[in-house]
């Protein structure tokens, strides 16, 4: 399932404060229980997880595509994990640390 970046869609999250606090915090949850691997390429952000987990990820991405049209979501399943990678798009360039550190674990936000 490859994602598709709306090159027309606001540079915002379309969540308002309550929904994006309960998303952020299920986003961590799906984390803390599943994330095998993380790394960081540029405006990219490539997670691993465990493929045990494999539908809510597909529910992440899926939820996340509705909320960040901007962003670029990838699914893509390997062998022993499903991946995703998360792009922002040059015309975000200045505001990638920001928004892909809402996907990355907890310890490289609080650096």
């Amino acid at each position: 399932m490859a994602g598709k970046m709306d090159t027309d869609a606001p540079i915002a999250c379309s969540l308002d404060g309550a929904a994006m606090k309960e998303r952020l915090q299920w986003i961590r949850d799906l984390g803390n229980a599943a994330l095998l691997r993380h790394r960081r390429d540029g405006l990219a952000l490539d997670l691993a997880f465990d493929p045990r987990f494999a539908a809510q990820v597909e529910q992440f991405v899926r939820q996340e595509q509705a909320c960040c049209g901007f962003l670029d979501f990838a699914l893509l399943p390997g062998e022993g994990e499903i991946a995703v990678r998360i792009t922002v798009p040059r015309s975000a360039a200045d505001i990638a640390d920001e928004v892909l550190a809402y996907f990355s674990p907890a310890a490289d936000r609080e650096r």
